[in-house]
């Protein structure tokens, strides 16, 4: 099921209408679409991982969202992904780190091949960047 929203005039930031599977992460946002998928991350912490590992990899089931928004850190607007289960309006849930800068680089009968960074802050210290992918795969709901 893929669903799009509107959202640029929201009043929270975090509005989630279950009835449609709409999501909408931010207020600024102008569009948000959500489609289920089955996702395996490519890297750890930067470093590829095997293809033998990515494929026996059991995957993180949930709603895939992605959203351009603007991003202080890379100075200008970027989509975010992120993988989201969103059951109830009560009970949203981020499952995986978000995908800052995703690109689309690989479209099959397979999956989509997710490219961006994923963001990690120790403590108060500075944001540190790591590349990521993320392998999906449609699931049926």
């Amino acid at each position: 099921t893929i669903a799009a929203v509107a959202c640029s005039n929201l009043s929270a930031e975090r509005r989630v209408m279950t009835k449609y599977r709409h999501v909408c992460l931010y207020s600024h946002c102008s569009m948000i679409f959500a489609m289920r998928f089955k996702v395996v991350l490519t890297h750890h912490r930067g470093v590829p991982r095997a293809r033998r590992d990515i494929a026996l990899a059991s995957g993180v089931v949930g709603d895939l969202v992605t959203a351009e928004r603007p991003d202080e850190f890379l100075r200008g607007s970027i989509v975010v992904a992120r993988l989201v289960s969103f059951e109830s309006a009560a009970n949203m849930a981020e499952l995986l780190p978000p995908l800052y800068d995703a690109k689309l680089k690989l479209i099959a009968r397979q999956g989509l091949m997710l490219m961006g960074h994923e963001r990690m802050t120790p403590g108060s210290g500075p944001t540190i960047e790591f590349v990521q992918g993320w392998w999906a795969r449609a699931q049926l709901s």
